[in-house]
């Protein structure tokens, strides 16, 4: 399926959200489930999540996100995503073979 600037991931993912790119006083890092992306053309992909109470943020860049409460080291925008979005149009794909299974 193709998608036209913002569109679904094929499984969602259960992150943790860097607070100073969605809070005007950082709590440090925050649960949230990441289902969607956003694609500028010139930029790095933007990350769509809900928290827990609900709220859903848009474009949240890809070195905000972290798969654990206490990542060890932050890291920077260069170190995330090594090239920008060629498009607004873009599409995932998950490969039946390459699923995990539970």
């Amino acid at each position: 399926m193709s998608n036209c600037f913002i569109g679904s991931i094929p499984k969602h993912q259960y992150v943790w959200v860097d607070s100073q790119f969605t809070h005007k006083k950082p709590l440090g890092f925050a649960p949230a489930v990441w289902f969607g992306l956003t694609s500028f053309p010139g930029r790095a992909w933007g990350f769509n999540v809900m928290f827990e109470n609900g709220a859903v943020y848009r474009n949240i860049p890809p070195h905000a996100i972290s798969f654990s409460e206490n990542p060890e080291k932050n890291w920077k925008i260069n170190q995330a995503q090594l090239w920008d979005c060629y498009g607004y149009n873009w599409s995932t794909l998950e490969y039946t073979y390459l699923r995990v299974f539970k």
